[in-house]
């Protein structure tokens, strides 16, 4: 998940290693879709076999490097992503009839990137960056393609322009991310991705000061941390798994969710609402914390999975938990988890949600209504129709916001970690699998345009990435924190296959940076 509550600080959540934002991820531009020349594929070819030159390896290492190779490989994959063309929300992420090669891409999504930025109201000044693209537009045009070598020395110029270039944005106007760093469930199914027993140990809440400078500072906040209150009194969060973190309105306290990793994994079986399932260190709880890693509390506990927590605008806060009881109608035993609040001290615990099936990742819109994706499970196919609902903060007039019928084929299983942009009545998601984790292709959807039962009110801003499941895409991208209708933090594993993270296909261990 990513929030930004002030203009300092912002909400990141990363999976696995380190928070490096791809500067792709500012521009929206990242990576798209041609068909590469015969030259160009020769050139990549020559380019993996030159040992001495340091450049393209036959595994890509650098971040140029990667970027090189995906958009070689989206290059190949014309026809594929000119296919989405009327279901794209800008048509830079495209590949157009001009891109011979990986420069060619480059160089016109950076043009259109500064091109965006000074028509910005109170935008940067871009003289000297313009001047730069100018020279190296002009020496692009002096090199042949089958220079491969030359090609991607400017390709790396281009790339540490266009980073200058997105870090000038003005809407980065915040000096830290706050973030998570967590493995990937060792299930792949939509529900079973956040039961405690599949989640394995490691991972932290982290802040980085500085991201967009010359040298970014990590700091771990629970770092000297103890628990202050609850049934993990006077101990410190180590050897488990962290979820979900959310940042108060003021920027002052953190709240999110952890479980231990211990005891036994074992399901109890039994039809008492008043019961979990799960032995309490197998369990998410939620807790909260200064950002100074002061005043760590824990707010919850039990037998239930309690995750998600989410500031509300009355001070409370929302969540997801299990304590409604009852299972998914699928066949396996998978207990339900639906939309509750309680007080910001862990009180007056209460279900917003009578709905029978799952229910995932509430957020705040900008009108104050809680949007969250809801699993409606009557008279429709069992693996569609996970898309957002919203309610009034007391769980009143849940309705969805745009429908639920298409054809499986025509749009993303589910719309997970909806977020309204600000200034816009768009909200941004990521278009996931239903058996896999909350990772895909981002989408951006407008609840005022009609729906059509398929793609009408929803445009696709990675459009490189087809919809994983439904279309065959990867689990590439997710938790997308808006900035403006065209800018966006989030979260991203470039190394993602299509198949790969499916439950039944091997492990995948995900590296979102």
């Amino acid at each position: 998940m990513i929030q930004m509550k002030t203009a300092q600080f912002v909400v990141l959540a990363a999976v696995l290693a380190a928070a490096l934002i791809c500067e792709s991820a500012f521009c929206r531009v990242k990576l798209v879709t041609v068909k590469t020349t015969a030259a160009g594929a020769a050139g990549y070819e020559a380019l993996k076999a030159n040992k001495s030159s340091g450049m393209i390896k036959a595994s890509p290492k650098t971040e140029v490097e990667m970027q090189y190779e995906i958009i070689r490989r989206d290059l190949q994959n014309r026809k594929r992503i000119i296919g989405h063309a009327d279901q794209t929300f800008n048509r830079q992420s495209l590949i157009l009839d001009s891109d011979r090669d990986c420069l060619d891409v480059i160089l016109r999504r950076t043009a259109a990137l500064l091109d965006d930025l000074v028509k910005t109201p109170a935008g940067p000044d871009l003289t000297q960056p313009a001047a730069e693209l100018k020279k190296l537009h002009a020496q692009a045009v002096g090199v042949e393609l089958e220079a491969t070598e030359e090609r991607f020395e400017l390709f790396e110029k281009a790339c540490k322009l266009r980073r200058r270039i997105a870090f000038s944005n003005p809407l980065l106007d915040f000096d830290k991310i706050l973030f998570i760093k967590r493995h990937r469930s060792g299930f792949n199914h939509m529900c079973d991705q956040y039961y405690g027993v599949n989640t394995k140990p490691g991972g932290g809440i982290c802040v980085l000061t500085d991201p967009f400078g010359d040298a970014p500072q990590l700091t771990d906040v629970l770092a000297d941390s103890v628990v202050q209150r609850g049934r993990l009194k006077g101990q410190k969060l180590t050897g488990g798994s962290f979820l979900s973190p959310d940042l108060s309105w003021d920027g002052k306290t953190i709240v999110f969710a952890y479980v231990e990793c211990t005891g036994d994994t074992a399901h109890r079986y039994h039809t008492d609402p008043s019961r979990g399932h799960w032995d309490p260190g197998r369990c998410y709880h939620i807790f909260k914390v200064n950002v100074d890693g002061s005043g760590l509390e824990q707010l919850t506990d039990g037998t239930w999975n309690d995750f998600d927590p989410c500031w509300l605008p009355n001070g409370r806060v929302a969540m997801i938990s299990e304590r409604r009881g009852g299972y998914l109608r699928c066949g396996r035993v998978c207990p339900t988890y639906t939309l509750y609040d309680m007080k910001a001290d862990g009180t007056d615990i209460r279900c917003l949600s009578v709905h029978e099936t799952n229910e995932w990742h509430p957020s705040v819109t900008n009108d104050g209504m809680i949007v969250y994706t809801r699993w409606d499970y009557v008279d429709r196919h069992g693996c569609t129709a996970h898309l957002p609902w919203i309610t009034t903060p007391d769980g009143r007039d849940a309705r969805a916001i745009h429908g639920n019928f298409a054809p499986r084929e025509l749009r993303a299983d589910m719309e997970l970690d909806v977020r309204a942009i600000g200034g816009s009545n768009r909200f941004v998601a990521t278009g996931a699998p239903h058996h896999g984790q909350a990772f895909g292709s981002l989408v951006i959807f407008d609840p005022r345009i009609e729906d059509n039962d398929a793609m009408a009110p929803v445009k696709r801003l990675t459009p490189e990435v087809d919809f994983p499941e439904t279309q065959g895409g990867a689990q590439v991208y997710g938790t997308a924190w808006p900035l403006s209708e065209k800018y966006y933090l989030c979260v991203y594993d470039a190394g993602m296959k299509k198949g790969m993270g499916r439950q039944g296909q091997r492990f995948v261990r995900g590296n979102y940076g």
